[in-house]
């Protein structure tokens, strides 16, 4: 798992948001907090959101065996994502992208909560790809089934 903590007043801001959006690019699991400085909302979810981590090393991770990769991202720096949704409007905003999906999250604004979230938007998109193979597979035999009957 990736972790990130980017603020507008880092000199290395931008590498890092770049380093976001090749994990975009490369369809890893991307789950952001943009924050605005000063915001109540936004002060009281970070140490929450910050809980993140331990709780997905410490066992809370189910099975998905996808990249995650969990930032908590200064708004000032959101125009500098290149597929992030629209700008946000109210704050903080919460959203999980995965190529060109984006969904924000509307839930409970709780270590918990998210720790869930994350696990069920990684295990959906990991049943998805092995929905696929699957097919593929299955195609691949049919082909060479009706070629060995000639």
């Amino acid at each position: 798992m990736e972790n990130y903590i980017i603020k507008h007043s880092d000199s290395n801001a931008v590498q890092q948001v770049n380093r976001i959006n090749d994990g975009i690019a490369k369809h890893k699991n991307v789950f952001i907090f943009f924050f605005l400085e000063g915001c109540g909302p936004c002060e009281r979810t970070k140490p929450e959101w910050e809980k993140i981590e331990n709780m997905l090393k410490t066992g809370n991770r189910q099975n998905h065996t996808q990249p995650i990769v969990v930032a908590e991202v200064d708004q000032a720096l959101f125009s500098h994502f290149k597929n992030a949704g629209s700008q946000p409007t109210s704050f903080p905003s919460i959203r999980f992208i995965k190529g060109t999906h984006v969904e924000q999250y509307d839930g409970e604004r709780t270590c918990t909560a998210f720790v869930h979230w994350i696990n069920s938007k990684a295990k959906k998109q990991q049943k998805t790809r092995r929905r696929r193979i699957g097919k593929r597979r299955q195609t691949r035999r049919n082909r060479h089934r009706s070629r060995s009957r000639y």
